[in-house]
């Protein structure tokens, strides 16, 4: 031993630390060659122990990290610090069969004659990451199973919706066809065809109405195009269709302060829309002198926010609570209990909030806030 160099002097201090050490362990020299090799470390790249020694620590790794190990390995002689290496990092090895090792690596320096050797300890994380890619798995699974049984929700109400909004329709084609057919036997040609011209508007108009509800249905809000609402006409055109047949409808107002069109998705903006004067139209107080609907609209920090407010019998705090249920049926002028269900829904699928505020015998206010969509 009096004749041992300063490098087998300090290999031999490590070897007994190495061989008793249950962590795969690399000594490596200034220059980047290895210089002792534990006997768990050889295993794990399925290398014989001798066979490494001598060798550069880049034969341990893959190809396309070979050739710029170099410049980092000098990058942390310069600054060496006991530390874990690639730090945020996923590393990987290279076994002599070819096979990628996904690793955790610290890096201890040993310094040696001025200058500073490596102690590299590495943690084998396969079996880590492969739990954590099933775990990704079941959850993305999970997701999967969610996002599907909302469709299912979803789908479900739609198809109670468009049953519910074209039954008014189809009542008022039923009766249109009658006086129709009245006109005719009496000759009046002209009324008859005044008659069959609104009936196949009204037909079109409900055609319409169907292929949007099934939009949403089929594809969600994400897929379908953005475009402007100018919410003054969609508004008029809706409270003219909702109250369609009815002898003293409320007067409805709209603000003049209505924003310029609302970069949305329309099918979803019209639903909304239709839904909540429909309500407000259905709860109306005729015993009122003046009853009225009115539309408000502002602008806060990028949100659009609506409010729509009646006059009309309003609700009792418990009914209050339960307005948005879906099948949710407060009093007789209730219709299928799926018109402010499906709004919440829609709102919502919009990244929106709605509310509700409501007194009985005085009105009822629902605030809309909407995000402008890119």
């Amino acid at each position: 031993m009096a004749n041992a160099t300063p490098e087998h002097a300090l290999v031999e201090r490590y070897a007994l630390a190495f061989a008793l050490s249950p962590v795969p362990l690399l000594l490596v020299d200034a220059s980047g060659h290895i210089r002792l090799v534990s006997d768990e470390m050889a295993a794990l790249f399925e290398y014989a122990p001798d066979a490494l020694l001598g060798a550069a620590v880049e034969r341990l790794l893959p190809p396309d990290a070979q050739a710029h190990h170099p410049q980092l390995r000098q990058a942390y002689l310069e600054n060496a610090s006991k530390r874990p290496m690639g730090r945020g990092r996923e590393l990987e090895g290279l076994s002599r069969t070819n096979r990628r090792i996904p690793l955790e690596l610290g890096l201890t320096p040993v310094p040696h004659e001025g200058e500073v050797w490596t102690v590299v300890t590495a943690v084998d994380t396969s079996e880590r990451r492969a739990k954590q890619r099933a775990i990704a798995a079941r959850d993305a699974a999970a997701a999967h199973a969610d996002q599907l049984a909302q469709l299912n929700d979803d789908l479900t109400q739609f198809a109670y919706a468009a049953s519910h909004d074209l039954k008014a329709p189809l009542a008022t084609i039923h009766g249109m066809l009658g006086l129709a057919l009245e006109d005719l036997d009496e000759g009046h040609l002209e009324n008859v065809k005044r008659d069959l011209a609104k009936l196949r508007s009204l037909a079109e108009h409900s055609a319409e109405k169907v292929e949007h509800v099934l939009q949403l249905a089929r594809v969600g809000h994400d897929h379908l195009p953005r475009g402007g609402v100018a919410l003054d006409a969609l508004a008029m055109e809706l409270w003219e269709e909702v109250t369609l047949g009815a002898a003293s409808p409320p007067r409805f107002e709209l603000d003049d302060g209505l924003p310029a069109p609302l970069r949305t998705v329309p099918q979803a903006i019209e639903v909304i829309l239709r839904k909540l004067l429909s309500n407000a139209a259905r709860y109306v107080d005729s015993a009122k002198g003046d009853p009225w609907v009115r539309l408000r609209a502002r602008q806060e920090r990028g949100w659009t926010v609506l409010e729509l407010a009646d006059n009309g019998v309003g609700m009792s705090h418990e009914q209050v609570k339960t307005a948005f249920q879906m099948f949710g049926r407060n009093s007789a002028r209730s219709g299928h209990g799926l018109g402010l269900a499906v709004a919440r829904r829609q709102v919502e699928g919009l990244g929106g909030t709605i509310r509700c505020e409501s007194r009985e015998g005085e009105g009822t206010t629902f605030e809309v806030r909407l995000p402008e969509l890119p």
